[in-house]
């Protein structure tokens, strides 16, 4: 819903992408989202790409030297220094050898691992445990893992015991005390998922076939959809699986569910016309109308007696009687939950919706402000025993720590419940989920680490800049995943107003002169591994020439800028494999042609990697997708080969990527 846009969290029980199998690649994100490891009070650390530990005090108790290293849990956590993982203790010791290509933190005595791209579950010794041809997993919980198999073709969904066993997923339902929704999904295309209540006694409450889905049960009601030819009504039934009542036409709940006795549904002033005006109904749990808000298009589920409601970035506070508070309006607000008689909004002119100048601060439940609001931003976290985090926009700008969105840069500070400052603004970046067991990343500029609760530092280091980079001290890049395409171009005509991009940084065609040596009468793509360079300011590489020597111009198919070129390598059997991927799009404008005009090239800085296998590589470059295929791309065209080195995980791990907003389409 449009009210709670304020910030998102991503949760699964079952993750099939390969966005879950990327390691710690992301050391600053990496020591924001976990601040501290499961069973111990250790905290991560990194200096120079590599990881280790500190305790409480700052004090480093396993030395920063591995390249990845996952959480501790049972006195073990996964870790590489070279090309392997293995599992080390709490003293930085190997207690299960460094022999997998990929590994994960362990979960209730278990843990996933990968050897040549094949992956299960081992022990706390070591060992393999099962022997399942699994294409992908996830962690134990409460005694099983969700797992993916593939039998006769058919993908399938299975629940894995701590025996080794497999079964049927609706063999483990989640219980609601007595009542479980049994759902069974279709074995093929033309079958229909099927779906009822099931009691403990294994009597059917809600039979198969009668309901098109059923929600969770809430208050003592679930949500069914009810067929209806070609259409379908929507419907709540009692746990004896009886329908108590109807939503009447042109009626939609907002969350599907009833809290505080109470659902809240949009109502269309016009039953057989979605697009017409709408208001807001509150019906009681026999479907009675309780009160309408004829102004209003939205509201949140009652907590703690409380509701807010109106539309869009327009809010006020009300009362289950539908009683407005106070005259105060709120742009955004973290919750409803008034059980410490605070909740933190964000105020804004209303005669001026979408402004982007709101503030930040803090209402009781009557809706008045116990902080006035003056802060610019707040945490993703409520107040801890520390305080909560808020920050002030600076008054100057700063490219390094600006705000991608409203372009200002913020210092961050720590307030009581009364809004005085505990930590005046000083961080440019921390934590949003505050202090973790006493502590708290932030970032100051160029030095980042671990602050106690006065606010200083417990333990600090300097972050690598370009500036103190030359091809002289840059090392190779070693990781454990395939990377994502990063040959960005522009054709030689580009401008800003036409291409509708600020990526200056993106390599531009040029005219090829003789100088180049490139080979005559063709479209190609050379590796030059004599031209060194820095590639994404940090690591060692070389340059590829992509280039048309012919004497017409080509057209080339890309992804938002990016070519279809993947670096090769051939593994131990001989055949040529990917290690890197181009990521695919849902958005259909990412897919389009760019000219390269006769006699011009594109020069594109590409990573010397560093790892274990030492191996034959190439580049294949492909100028067009197959017809009506959006993912395929024809038959490519291979650089010239040249010896170097990767990892064993980088022939199938791929390095993943969650969208970060709206206008983030990418998939993978």
């Amino acid at each position: 819903m449009k009210y709670l846009l304020v910030s998102l969290s991503f949760t699964g029980l079952f993750i099939l992408s390969s966005q879950s199998l990327t390691f710690l690649s992301n050391p600053v994100i990496d020591a924001q989202n976990s601040s501290c490891t499961s069973d111990t009070l250790l905290f991560p650390i990194w200096i120079n790409n590599r990881h280790g530990f500190i305790n409480q005090k700052g004090s480093v108790v396993i030395e920063p030297k591995y390249r990845d290293l996952g959480d501790f849990v049972d006195g073990l956590a996964p870790a590489r220094i070279n090309g392997t993982f293995g599992y080390i203790n709490t003293e930085g010791v190997y207690e299960i050898p460094p022999v997998f290509d990929f590994a994960t933190d362990f979960s209730e005595g278990f843990a996933r691992v990968w050897q040549d791209g094949k992956l299960f579950f081992i022990d706390k010794m070591g060992q393999k445990v099962w022997d399942i041809d699994m294409v992908n997993a996830g962690d134990f919980e409460k005694g099983l893992a969700h797992v993916l198999i593939i039998k006769d073709s058919i993908r399938l969904e299975k629940a894995l015991d701590t025996l080794g066993q497999l079964h049927d997923i609706q063999e483990f339902p989640q219980w609601d005390m007595d009542l479980t929704i049994i759902t069974i999904p279709p074995h093929k295309e033309t079958e229909q998922e099927q779906v009822g209540v099931k009691s403990k006694t294994g009597k059917m409450i809600v039979p198969f076939g009668r309901y098109k889905s059923i929600e969770p049960f809430h208050e003592g009601l679930a949500k069914v959809e009810i067929k209806k030819g070609y259409d379908s009504e929507t419907g709540f039934i009692n746990r004896k699986g009886e329908l108590v009542f109807k939503l009447k036409k042109g009626m939609y709940a907002f969350d599907n569910y009833f809290s505080e006795g109470l659902l809240g549904v949009e109502t269309c002033t016009i039953a057989d016309d979605f697009n017409s005006t709408k208001f807001t109904t509150w019906l009681d749990t026999t479907g009675k109308v309780i009160f309408e808000k004829k102004q209003d298009e939205e509201g949140t589920p009652f907590q703690t007696h409380r509701s807010f409601s109106g539309d869009i970035r327009n809010w006020y506070l009300m009362d289950k009687t539908g009683k407005q508070l106070s005259e105060n309006r709120f742009e955004w607000f973290k919750n409803n939950d008034f059980s410490k008689n605070r909740v933190l909004v964000a105020y804004h002119d209303t005669t001026s919706r979408f402004t982007e100048n709101e503030k930040w601060g803090v209402i009781d439940s009557m809706g008045n402000y116990r902080i006035p609001p003056q802060y610019d931003k707040v945490s993703d976290t409520e107040f801890q025993k520390e305080g909560l985090l808020v920050a002030i926009a600076d008054t100057s700008t700063n490219p390094k720590t600006e705000d991608v969105y409203t372009g200002k840069s913020y210092h961050w500070g720590l307030i009581d419940t009364m809004g005085n400052w505990l930590i005046k603004p000083k961080f440019t970046n921390v934590n949003p989920k505050g202090f973790q067991n006493g502590l708290l990343y932030v970032e100051i500029d160029a030095i980042y680490g671990y602050v106690d609760r006065t606010g200083e530092f417990v333990w600090q280091a300097q972050k690598q800049t370009p500036k103190n980079k030359n091809i002289r001290n840059v090392e190779p890049l070693n990781i454990a995943y395939m990377m994502r395409g990063y040959y960005y171009i522009l054709p030689s005509n580009y401008t800003k107003n036409r291409y509708q991009t600020s990526a200056d940084n993106l390599c531009i065609a040029k005219t090829a002169q003789p100088t180049l040596e490139l080979p005559e009468g063709q479209i190609g793509i050379l590796a030059k591994l004599n031209e060194t360079a820095i590639f994404q300011n940090f690591f060692k590489g070389f340059k590829i020439y992509v280039y048309n020597t012919t004497k017409d111009s080509f057209d080339m198919d890309v992804q938002d800028n990016r070519l279809y070129i993947t670096m090769q390598a051939l593994d131990n059997k001989g055949i040529w494999r990917d290690i890197e991927y181009s990521p695919s799009s849902w958005c259909g404008n990412s897919y389009y042609s760019v000219t390269l005009k006769a006699h011009e090239y594109w020069a594109l800085t590409v990573p010397v990697y560093d790892g274990d296998i030492e191996t034959t590589l190439r580049f294949a470059f492909s100028t067009q997708r197959e017809k009506n295929q959006v993912y395929k791309v024809n038959q490519p065209i291979y650089s010239n080969t040249f010896i170097g080195k990767i990892n064993p995980a980088q022939f199938w791990n791929k390095e993943g990527h969650i969208a970060t907003n709206l206008m983030d389409p990418y998939n993978e």
